[in-house]
């Protein structure tokens, strides 16, 4: 079994655009994939970028900001452990602004 991390946009008349994927062992890290993905781009689109609690890295989250993204990220958290890291917590805000569009990136 071989796990796939897919970058994908969705411009505006709602069509998924794949900016890049990585795929790796059955046992690989999500996050590690993305961050290959990531270096191998020059420039992301100006849009909200939308992901699962597995991607909420800090560095991942650093480079996502530089790339101008708005961040999405549903954010690791339970009642004895909140969000400490300001990035991290204004992503979890957009993050309820943005969850219903997480369908798309589903799709694809």
């Amino acid at each position: 079994m071989k796990l796939l991390v897919s970058l994908v946009a969705v411009d505006e008349k709602g069509r998924a655009i794949i900016l890049g994927c990585e795929v790796g062992g059955p046992y690989a890290s999500e996050v590690n994939m993305l961050r290959k993905i990531l270096e191998t781009l020059e420039d992301l689109p100006r849009t909200p970028f939308i992901a699962d609690k597995g991607y909420d890295a800090v560095d991942v989250i650093e480079r996502l900001i530089k790339f101008g993204c708005e961040l999405a990220l549903r954010m690791k958290q339970t009642w004895r452990m909140r969000i400490r890291n300001l990035l991290r917590r204004i992503s979890f805000e957009n993050w309820e602004k943005y969850r219903k569009k997480r369908y798309r990136i589903e799709g694809v």
